[in-house]
Formats: C-alpha cells, sequence, structure tokens
C-alpha cells in the first residue's frame, strides 16, 4: 500500500478505510490457519550465569468486530500468548564487570553497581507483583488467553483488568 502512494510515502502512514478493509481480507486465509509465532529460547550466557526468555503467541481470526477498539481487537486476535524471563543477578554482575573493563572503569566497583541496581529493581517489580524472586533469579511467567479472560502470572490467576492496573503502575514508574 506504501508503494502504491509513492516513494514519498511517510513510514507508519495511517490506512484509509478502503486500505484497512483490503488489508482485512488479504490477512483473514494467515489467520484462519491460526498461525503461532514463538521466540524461544533466547539464551544470554556469560562467565556470571546465563538469562533467558521466550515468547510464543497464538494468533486466529477476530471475526467481524464492530468496533475499531484496539484492544478489543487484540482481545480477539490472541488466542494465547506466553511470556517467560528468567535472568540471574550474576549474570547482570558480570556484564557491568565486563562494560566497566571495556571503558576503564574499576571492573568490581561496576560489577557491584550492577548488583544493586539488579536488587533494586527486583524488588520493586517483585514488590509490583509483576516478578518473583527465587535465590538470586529474578523471574516473570506469563500465560494469557485474552478471550477468555483468563491469565495466569507468576502461578497466580489475574484477569486482564488487573493485568493492565500492573502495566499501568509499571509504565508510571518511568
Amino acid at each position: 500500500m506504501g508503494a502504491q502512494r509513492g516513494p514519498d510515502t511517510e513510514a507508519g502512514f495511517l490506512l484509509t478505510a478502503d486500505e484497512q478493509l483490503i488489508l482485512q481480507d488479504k490477512l483473514r486465509p494467515i489467520l484462519a490457519a491460526a498461525p503461532t509465532f514463538s521466540l524461544e529460547p533466547i539464551l544470554w550466557k556469560n562467565a556470571g550465569g546465563q538469562s533467558q526468555a521466550s515468547a510464543v503467541v497464538a494468533v486466529r481470526d477476530p471475526g467481524t468486530i464492530e468496533t475499531a477498539n484496539a484492544a478489543q481487537l487484540l482481545q480477539e486476535l490472541i488466542a494465547n500468548a506466553t511470556l517467560d524471563i528468567a535472568i540471574e543477578r550474576s549474570m547482570v554482575v558480570e556484564l557491568f564487570q565486563q562494560v566497566g573493563a571495556g571503558d576503564g572503569t574499576d571492573a568490581p566497583l561496576a560489577g557491584e553497581l550492577g548488583g544493586k541496581l539488579f536488587d533494586e529493581y527486583a524488588d520493586l517489580l517483585t514488590q509490583l507483583g509483576l516478578t518473583t524472586l527465587t535465590d538470586t533469579t529474578l523471574t516473570l511467567s506469563l500465560d494469557a488467553s485474552p478471550a477468555k479472560d483468563q491469565i495466569t502470572l507468576n502461578g497466580k490467576a489475574i484477569n486482564t483488568e488487573q493485568l493492565m492496573m500492573l502495566a499501568l503502575g509499571l509504565l508510571l514508574l518511568y
């Protein structure tokens, strides 16, 4: 659609109502197959340890939606989504030491800073209920089926509204 508008089309341009309908028609066969997109696992290893993450999103044809509400569209479009993250404190400390050594900073001092930052953020995110801390590993586990309003965050059942409030709380920190 951008190509049809010409080379001067801005990135992120808004689609017209007709273009939206054309795009929906082209996506329907893809969504009818209920595809799953996954990134698993993503690993980051260093001498201190490793951190890992995985994300899986299963989508489906949302059918006809009467409103242009993006939240409702996503609720109908996403059949299931999972996100798992585990970050080891020792890996973060090692990362800060490596960065410190690379720019001429005292590596042990940089590692100590990394450990303090990890501890502060781990405490904050755990207090908010977004993560859990086991020994020295910070984890997040999310399993969501938005259309059914079934969400499990770190082993606890919550609803979409509660998840949105947690996310809003996190955004307000910055």
